[in-house]
């Protein structure tokens, strides 16, 4: 199954980056969840055979991968849930003789293309996961990855059923199920921010204001910053739905940059700032993964009693 291009018109009209509305959030999380769910069973099945499958799959992580499993080997019963995304690339690049022999010839391109679909996958999922925009094309082509998996690899009808409803839409409708766009998270917390801190004079926009769900498993926001986010003013509205709050940050303009960008985390790949936001009320506010800095003083408002 590849694009339909009769979506094409749609992707057109949406244009180069697009926000999830909550019903497609809904869509994906489930098919990330299943997708994630059958991965990992079709991993250990294939490396149980010496029934060490754990030290074999270990064997497949970098240095820092397999810092990170060690870290949170003792906090799981089964080590299985440790399976991620990111780890999807390395197995199928180092075992791909097992998917070879898992699928006919006429799907050996798709294996060998798989490492780099799950590098896309990967950072696509990053993007939904804290709620950043996304190419509305690369929405389609990664929908269009899980389905030929699910289809060849991992024989899951479930999956196949949620990703054809997008790829293809119900004859009539003529589209996928809700385009996406129409009504931004961004756009709606930059206006409850202007009503709520700002009434006399809006100043948050879209362009000026990020935003992530806290990570239960983790307590803490996750947040990536592009360097030239932090010239201007910048939000950061840091959402808890299940306390139904938005912790609303403001960093003024230039503050990160010269002798204060040494403070935060630089990613290797595209040189973001990124940021672990504590939660913890022993800890509130104060980042993580660099560990050099607290922004509690950049709170402006905590707003309550929220809808998400």
């Amino acid at each position: 199954m590849y694009l339909n291009f009769k979506h094409l018109k749609y992707l057109v009209y949406w244009g180069v980056n697009f926000e999830l509305t909550i019903k497609e959030r809904k869509n994906l999380t489930e098919i990330f969840h299943l997708f994630i769910s059958e991965f990992r069973n079709y991993v250990v099945s294939n490396l149980e055979e010496d029934m060490q499958w754990e030290a074999s799959f270990l064997e497949l992580l970098n240095d820092n991968q397999k810092v990170a499993w060690n870290n949170h080997r003792k906090t799981v019963l089964d080590p299985k849930t440790l399976i991620d995304f990111s780890h999807l690339k390395d197995f199928c690049r180092t075992k791909r003789e097992i998917l070879l022999n898992d699928v006919v010839i006429q799907q050996h391109q798709l294996v060998y293309q798989l490492p780099s679909y799950f590098d896309d996958l990967n950072k696509f999922r990053n993007k939904w996961a804290h709620f950043q925009e996304m190419s509305s094309i690369r929405y389609i082509q990664i929908i269009t990855i899980i389905h030929q998996v699910a289809e060849h690899i991992l024989k899951n009808k479930e999956i196949q059923n949620l990703t054809s409803a997008i790829l293809n839409p119900q004859p009539g409708t003529d589209s996928p199920p809700t385009p996406p766009g129409i009504e931004p998270l961004r756009k709606r917390l930059a206006r409850l921010i202007n009503q709520t801190a700002y009434s006399s004079k809006p100043v948050v926009t879209m362009s000026n204001l990020q935003y992530a769900n806290l990570s239960e498993q983790y307590n803490h926001w996750w947040i990536d910053t592009p360097p030239y986010k932090f010239q201007k003013d910048l939000y950061y509205a840091l959402i808890n739905e299940a306390k139904k709050e938005i912790h609303v940050l403001k960093i003024n303009s230039n503050h990160f940059n010269g002798s204060n960008s040494d403070l935060l985390e630089v990613r290797n790949d595209n040189g973001y700032y990124m940021l672990y936001i504590s939660a913890s009320d022993f800890t509130k506010y104060h980042e993580l993964k660099n560990k050099k800095y607290n922004f509690s003083s950049h709170l402006i408002k905590v707003i309550e009693d929220i809808k998400i």
